[in-house]
């Protein structure tokens, strides 16, 4: 989760915690732009809170992007350079 606060700040952090008043977490470091070093301890009250942005990462979509890049770069290399010569049929 990313947040931006009302005094110009921005958090980067797993949510632990949710109280009656604030979000708890620890520091995550995705951009330079965050204020925390990786593993601090957060604590936002919800009224400092000025955006709030939730990211979802798909493991299986992920991994698919990755073998279609790969597949796709070797298709282009053999394209370009043919295949080796012990490959080669009789």
């Amino acid at each position: 989760m990313r947040i931006l606060t009302k005094y110009r700040e921005r958090h980067s952090f797993k949510v632990t915690d949710l109280t009656a008043t604030s979000l708890v977490g620890t520091a995550v470091t995705l951009s330079r732009d965050d204020s925390d070093k990786s593993g601090t301890p957060i604590e936002v009250p919800y009224a400092d809170l000025a955006l709030v942005e939730v990211k979802h990462v798909s493991a299986v979509k992920t991994a698919g992007a990755a073998v279609l890049v790969l597949f796709v770069a070797g298709m282009a290399v053999l394209a370009v350079e043919g295949l080796p010569v012990g490959l080669l049929p009789p």
